[in-house]
């Protein structure tokens, strides 16, 4: 089955590196910390910290982890079932349950024309400040995943939403977001708590532990250039998406 590799400038972005006062400044933050690209192991790669004071000054701090896939040299269409994997690393904690999601981002310019910035902290396609992710965000997986893996895989299965933006744009780009906090928009401080951290493996690129989308794709006239423009280069047809044509002039 063909790989396709996360970019190299991949990395996650924090609400703040010092953490905020509260937590609604923390997760609603239009911009965080300058992005981390340079890891080969992190922890925190994703998740909420929290760190509660005696008499005031407690903290909050959100982390998000952001993944550009280029699928434009791939010809013909990608089919359902794409599978997108992170594997975990050592200082995972509290990660028990509903630990992880993945959504639609517009980091990296919204094409990854450009590097992963600071302003990309809440570059989530559909994120609306103070609400929960549920029903606004542009969700990539029904998969949630139960405890993170901290040695080995977690897997998504990306859905028709995933599979239609690889087809008709030819790349994807990915938000790993903290489920039970920061994608539900739920206090860390409203009960007992301990921080939930997600270490994610970056930077073995192009080898069996970097983080990848495994696929398969529809023979047909998916490696067919038309009226010599390549395959990988035609988004529409007449106004029509490349993923929704099964066939041009015949073939």
């Amino acid at each position: 089955m063909p790989v396709i590799y996360a970019d190299s400038g991949d990395g996650y972005i924090k609400s703040s590196a010092s953490g905020h006062s509260t937590w609604s400044a923390a997760r609603n933050a239009t911009s965080g910390d300058t992005p981390d690209t340079n890891d080969s192991n992190t922890a925190p790669g994703a998740g909420v910290e929290y760190q509660a004071a005696k008499g005031g000054g407690s903290t909050f701090t959100v982390i998000r982890a952001f993944f550009f896939f280029d699928f434009s040299s791939v010809s013909g269409t990608v089919d359902s079932g794409a599978t997108l994997s992170i594997r975990g690393a050592p200082g995972t904690s509290g990660m028990a349950a509903n630990s992880a999601r993945i959504v639609k981002s517009t980091a990296f310019g919204g094409d990854g024309g450009t590097a992963l910035a600071a302003t990309d902290f809440d570059a989530i396609t559909g994120f609306s400040s103070g609400n929960s992710m549920s029903g606004n965000v542009t969700d990539y997986s029904s998969t949630i995943i139960g405890a993170w893996d901290g040695s080995g895989w977690n897997d998504f299965t990306l859905n028709a939403t995933a599979i239609n933006d690889i087809n008709t744009d030819g790349y994807l780009i990915v938000c790993l977001v903290e489920k039970g906090f920061d994608y539900d928009n739920n206090d860390p401080s409203s009960g007992l708590w301990s921080n939930r951290i997600m270490g994610l493996t970056w930077r073995d690129r192009g080898t069996a532990t970097a983080p990848h989308i495994d696929y398969t794709v529809t023979s047909g006239w998916g490696g067919i250039a038309v009226n010599d423009v390549a395959n990988a280069d035609i988004k529409l047809i007449n106004m029509i998406s490349k993923s929704q044509i099964t066939k041009v002039n015949d073939v």
